[in-house]
């Protein structure tokens, strides 16, 4: 059976014990100690960290009388009744001291302002969420838990754990019941919150120094709200506050002014895209028109089929889309562009309505040349192919197989 010195005194980070047994568990090494001030994980709080004679001590777990102290690496093989010095990482244990005492105040908070029982309670290493037994809540609820919570750490209440009974847990002001029997410890937060719970908590709500809400979702019928709590809420201000003011630099803009700004910059982005999408199909048009013009002439001096084909470098991905989207529309007309980019050939193969050409009976000779992936559905077919080099040799043999004249396209 372990002592557990952090009930008793919370703000213990150092202290002396004797080692009851090593044991090998499938995450690795566990000590027992004969007393510890490691708080074990529970109750929604995660585990203390830190070290036992220098070894790093990664998780902490007890089955209710024994804490076990998860090593990091193999301990000394003589460790057994030996003395020890433990060290609780001061850091890791103030930051969920803050998340759970924080998380009592608000948990009281919403049952006094709306009768919001707390379901359940997540602390995370980057905020704590409190699931609350209520389909929504209003705005106006959720600020004045946020309000009245703040007030209540201004207000530096004392923090206080008392043992209960069966018999004299009904003279505590409990926001719900105990969960267990027995021995009960109470943590009271002034006339503010009283619940029953094993976990370790601050002497006084100043150290909690601030609450904030980030968010509020919608989870199995409850609702979910998520908080910075403490020294991460300071944080999460000092970034917010370094966030609106470099905005503000780059809009010329107060802060009240921010969200205007923003929108106004929306609408010119917006308005912006709207007329290079108008630009790119106007310039799509005229490549189109331009190659179509160009296979016709070719047709009109042989027998074969109107071919259009094309070599581009360096143009947007969307460009061959584009323009093959227009020249199949064409009847008849057989479609192959090249666009050289980023040290990669891309590659569109377009077929219009009544064109002999047949992917399907040319991919396999076609594709090879340019080491060529890709493919697609009829009208237009597309892909990207490495051999960069070959792209005049591809264009040719598309025409040929496609039945046009060779020709350089351009």
């Amino acid at each position: 059976m372990t002592t557990a010195l952090y009930l008793e005194d919370p703000r213990l980070l150092e202290f002396d014990a004797t080692v009851l047994a090593t044991e090998s568990t499938e995450r690795g090494t566990e000590i027992v100690l004969d007393r510890s001030a490691f708080y074990p994980e529970g109750g929604g709080q995660p585990a203390d960290h830190g070290d036992i004679n220098g070894i790093p001590v990664v998780h902490v777990r007890s089955d209710g009388r024994t804490i076990y102290h998860l090593v990091e690496g193999e301990p000394p093989e003589r460790l057994s009744n030996e003395p020890v010095r433990g060290r609780v990482d001061a850091a890791r244990r103030r930051d969920y001291q803050q998340q759970h005492t924080g998380q009592h105040m608000l948990s009281g908070a919403f049952m006094q302002v709306g009768r919001y029982p707390t379901v359940s309670v997540h602390q995370g290493t980057d905020y704590t969420t409190i699931e609350i037994e209520s389909t929504t809540i209003p705005e106006a609820d959720l600020d004045r838990v946020e309000r009245l919570t703040n007030e209540a750490i201004e207000a530096d209440l004392p923090v206080v754990a008392e043992w209960a009974t069966e018999e004299t847990i009904s003279r505590f002001p409990l926001r719900r019941p105990p969960k267990v029997a027995g021995s009960i410890r109470v943590v009271r937060i002034g006339d503010f919150d009283c619940a029953a719970c094993g976990g370790v908590h601050l002497s006084r709500t100043a150290e909690v120094r601030m609450v904030r809400l980030l968010d509020v979702e919608s989870i199995r019928g409850n609702t979910r709200t998520v908080w910075k709590i403490g020294d991460r809420a300071c944080a999460h201000y000092r970034e917010a506050s370094t966030v609106v003011k470099q905005l503000g630099n780059v809009l010329s803009a107060q802060p009240h002014q921010l969200v205007e700004r923003v929108g106004m910059q929306e609408q010119r982005v917006r308005t912006a895209e709207l007329e290079i999408r108008r630009l790119n199909e106007r310039l799509h048009e005229l490549i189109a028109e331009r190659l179509l013009d160009e296979a016709r002439r070719v047709s009109s001096t042989d027998t074969g089929p109107a071919v259009a084909t094309g070599s581009f470098a360096d143009e947007p991905k969307d460009m061959l889309r584009g323009v093959t989207e227009r020249l199949v529309e064409v009847p008849g007309l057989a479609v192959c562009l090249v666009n050289r980019s980023g040290g990669l050939l891309q590659w569109s193969i377009g077929a219009g309505p009544g064109s002999a050409v047949d992917f399907d009976s040319i991919r396999g000779e076609l594709l090879p040349m340019i080491d060529a992936k890709g493919g697609g559905r009829p009208p237009i077919w597309q892909g990207v192919g490495t051999r960069v080099e070959q792209a005049p040799d591809f264009l040719r043999r598309f025409r040929e197989l496609a039945g046009g004249a060779p020709r350089t396209g351009g």
